[in-house]
């Protein structure tokens, strides 16, 4: 079985999600024996806000230069 690109963009997304949880559980751990308190929810939405605003400056990116190459093919 053959999986679609919805299936990968899907899995990533749940990578990036898993990832993401890993590093914050790092991070509070870390904080916290040091004795800082650590609102683990609000650095979560904190870092899912930036991979979100980051995936959406690539896709931009990514249309600008497919773009520049269609102009550049049709001289």
């Amino acid at each position: 079985m053959s999986s679609t690109p919805h299936d990968d963009e899907t899995a990533a997304w749940l990578a990036i999600d898993d990832a993401t949880h890993d590093f914050i559980n790092k991070i509070a751990a870390t904080w916290t024996a040091i004795g800082l308190n650590v609102d683990e929810e609000l650095l979560y939405q904190e870092l899912s806000s930036v991979i979100t605003q980051t995936h959406k400056r690539i896709l931009k990116h990514r249309e600008t230069e497919l773009a520049r190459l269609k102009r550049r093919s049709k001289r």
